[in-house]
């Protein structure tokens, strides 16, 4: 079998102001209770098939939430994003079972983490309503293994509340 990855988790956020003592914060946005999803998308030839499959597996174990100063620049230490790896299905339990023991380790590395570290094309103040695309750079740590990494988000937005698509690509090796 041979893998190639993408992986973009789709997260639902709700922004809320900060509140005083809540170090410089001036945006915290804290992920729903619900409705967040992480997936990924396989492209992957099986052997004795002739044509590659793509397969997507995906949980709804995510958290995390997404701080801001009042100059709109991330505070990386109060910042996470986190999926729980041992969630992860598709129509495959093979598959589910090869991706969370082989590639991803999850009896060791139960969580695949991204910290925020900035934004580029955000602006700050956040709006109150309508669409924006804008690139968040941060530490994503998969096995133990920490690299900065970007992502592609496409965020709406509704009065004090954000709802956004965040994508990357990545290869398994």
């Amino acid at each position: 079998m041979v893998l190639s990855g993408l992986i973009w988790p789709t997260v639902n956020l709700n922004a809320t102001a900060g509140q005083p003592g809540d170090s410089d914060a001036a945006v915290r946005l804290v992920m729903a209770d619900n409705g967040n999803t992480a997936r990924y998308l396989v492209r992957e030839q099986l052997a004795g098939v002739d044509f590659p499959n793509d397969a997507v597996s995906e949980t709804n174990a995510v958290t995390g939430v997404v701080v801001f100063n009042a100059n709109g620049e991330v505070i990386q230490d109060e910042s996470r994003i986190a999926v729980n790896i041992t969630g992860l299905t598709s129509d495959n339990n093979r598959r589910d079972g090869y991706i969370q023991r082989q590639i991803l380790e999850g009896e060791t590395y139960l969580v695949v983490e991204l910290v925020p570290i900035q934004t580029s094309g955000l602006e700050f103040v956040l709006p109150s309503s309508g669409t924006a695309t804008f690139d968040i750079v941060g530490y994503l740590t998969v096995r133990g293994v920490t690299e900065v990494t970007s992502r592609r988000v496409t965020a709406q937005f509704l009065e004090i509340s954000m709802t956004g698509t965040a994508r990357t690509e990545f290869t398994f090796s």
